[in-house]
């Protein structure tokens, strides 16, 4: 991979030392620390200089349980391939290891002896991978792609020969997946809660002939806003315009040529849904549009989105690649034993948005309907981005380690906030990971 790096994020060797320094000169005392650890608080992280969006990102992945956990993992896995380190190499200069030591701290799982912590270790191995920094702002989305990116080289250097029993296990993915699985996917082990598959269909609305489903990895769901329709804008509605049927004009057909015994273009029905849901699900908001005269600029749309998700109808359905609403309309009390039509350029998803205060979750709660979900998610934090598309800030707000509250973070400050102040935050980045019932499931049903 060509080093010469498009993003940039900041040489901040000076700043960082300085920040170092005023940490010295000012520590707060153990008896602080233990006693905001005890509230359940987590440490700030010092601004090295415009680093806000750098904060907030680790922020975010600290309050993602199944992502450090599978750090610990791929850190292990590092440390003991002799085949890829070097004896001269310091092993704290790769990102796992850095990322690995913050996140631990961020969730309490690492002694801080600061209310405040500083991510010189982050920094030092993003420029030790040839991520060149600069003074200027950057984008939160942006450095969560390149944490992401890096960790997949690491990870690439890492990889040994499987196991019988990852072998096991990538059966069960190609049974599940089917013609979806491609060897490149397969040769990722071992691979981030955050990694996920799209599913890329085309179907002629003359004979119904399928092509082969296209299968792409994603680290992120990145959905445009669609236009304001003076109604409430959820996150089902961006997920539903996501995966809309778009009609492709003048593609050959393999079978209407059969039949027919002419080559003559035919319309397909082009369609994206989800193949594979990854352990912990990431999505972007894209709020920067460009005018026609060339110009950015920002939405600034509130999209409402629930505390617990679910996503069972944007699944991939190998049976009929046309999705429905039918796990809303059965847990809401409706029918779906009505034939379902062919799909249309215009297909539309139907939902009923959902929240934690829900008759669904109400159900999930009392156990009745938890077995009908199989792909279930629980928010875990939330970047939003103050300001315009020129400056801003980035704050995070993210579930607390140790209880079920929630907190704001704001570089070095931290402070507890009710649910009520997160829902009506304008989202930036999202973070959910699958519950627990709802992975277990799903595992069991792959290895059937």
């Amino acid at each position: 991979m060509d080093k010469e790096r498009a993003f940039t994020l900041a040489s901040l060797s000076f700043a960082a030392a300085l920040a170092g320094i005023y940490i010295l000169w000012g520590p707060s005392s153990q008896r602080t620390v233990r006693r905001r650890r005890s509230k359940g608080l987590v440490p700030g992280l010092v601004n090295l200089g415009n680093t806000c969006f750098l904060n907030a990102v680790l922020q975010a992945l600290a309050s993602c349980p199944s992502f450090v956990l599978w750090l610990a993992t791929l850190n292990t896995k590092i440390q003991n391939n002799k085949n890829f380190i070097d004896e001269t190499e310091d092993t704290a200069s790769y990102l796992c290891t850095a990322l690995l030591k913050t996140l631990q701290v961020l969730s309490n799982k690492k002694r801080c002896d600061s209310v405040n912590y500083t991510p010189n270790d982050v920094i030092n191995s993003l420029k030790a991978n040839f991520w060149v920094i600069s003074a200027e702002e950057q984008d939160a989305h942006e450095l969560y792609f390149v944490l992401s990116s890096t960790l997949d080289e690491e990870i690439s250097k890492a990889e040994t020969t499987p196991s019988l029993n990852d072998a096991s296990k990538m059966s069960c993915e190609v049974k599940l997946e089917k013609d979806c699985m491609t060897p490149s996917v397969l040769d990722q082990i071992p691979q981030s809660p955050f990694k996920g598959l799209l599913a890329n269909q085309l179907m002629c609305r003359n004979c119904g002939y399928k092509c082969p489903v296209k299968c792409d990895t994603f680290d992120s769901l990145s959905l445009p806003i669609p236009a304001s329709n003076l109604g409430q804008m959820t996150l089902y509605n961006c997920l539903q315009h996501f995966v809309i049927s778009e009609v492709v004009s003048n593609v050959e057909c393999e079978k209407c040529q059969k039949i027919t015994a002419k080559s003559k273009p035919s319309t397909f029905l082009k369609q994206l849904t989800i193949a594979r849901l990854p352990i912990n699900l990431c999505i972007h908001i894209q709020r920067t549009v460009w005018l026609q005269n060339g110009m950015p600029m920002k939405r600034f749309d509130h999209v409402t989105y629930p505390e617990y998700l679910i996503m069972d109808d944007f699944m991939y359905k190998q049976q009929n690649p046309q999705m429905n609403s039918g796990i809303f309309k059965t847990l809401v009390g409706g029918s779906t034993n009505k034939p379902q039509e062919a799909p249309t350029a215009t297909t539309q998803l139907s939902f009923t948005p959902l929240n934690s205060n829900s008759f669904l979750m109400q159900k999930i709660t009392e156990g009745s309907a938890i077995k009908s979900v199989r792909n279930l998610y629980q928010l875990q934090a939330v970047i939003v981005h103050l300001g315009d598309v020129f400056s801003g800030h980035f704050v995070t707000y993210r579930r607390g380690p140790s209880n079920n509250s929630w907190y704001m973070t704001s570089d070095t400050e931290v402070k507890e906030v009710p649910f009520s102040e997160v829902a009506a935050a304008p989202a930036y980045v999202l973070f959910y990971e699958k519950s627990v019932e709802s992975a277990g499931r799903n595992e069991k049903a792959m290895c059937k």
